[in-house]
């Protein structure tokens, strides 16, 4: 594909392997390619967003539409927001690391390729995570720390 390969808060779906081939189709190609990815992994992080999902899961329920009086009592059996919870921890634990992300990107290297990972802070404590891979004559990783 021509132009600028981007992958938004998906890249933890994919087992190393796939990851690498992602990474590599771009390097070998020639082509740009931005991985972004919205959370971290770290043990607060795996712990408050499940908890958060089971305890507001009621007043969700309550909004969604269409509203119906019953929706909220779909939370009385926990199934929904135990699913909710366990797919966020999931979710967090499967979050590549700044370190990991650089390894991945070493074993997709090319020639005349450069890889940077970057962290950003978002908001508070918050942190966006950025692989970006571009063609430069320099080549390399290099992990970019703010």
């Amino acid at each position: 594909l021509p132009g600028l390969r981007t992958v938004f808060g998906a890249f933890h779906h994919f087992p190393p392997e796939q990851a690498v081939a992602l990474l590599r189709s771009a390097s070998a190609g020639g082509r740009p390619i931005a991985v972004f990815e919205f959370q971290r992994r770290d043990l607060l992080r795996s712990l408050v967003p499940p908890m958060g999902f089971v305890g507001l899961s009621p007043l969700i329920a309550h909004w969604t539409a269409p509203r119906r009086w019953w929706r909220p009592l779909l939370t009385a059996v926990p199934v929904i927001p135990a699913l909710w919870g366990w797919d966020s921890l999931v979710t967090i634990l499967r979050t590549y690391t700044p370190d990991e992300l650089v390894d991945l990107a070493r074993q997709a290297a090319a020639p005349g390729y450069r890889w940077e990972i970057r962290e950003a802070r978002s908001s508070g404590r918050d942190r966006i995570t950025c692989v970006a891979g571009f063609p430069d004559p320099r080549g390399g990783v290099a992990l970019v720390e703010y």
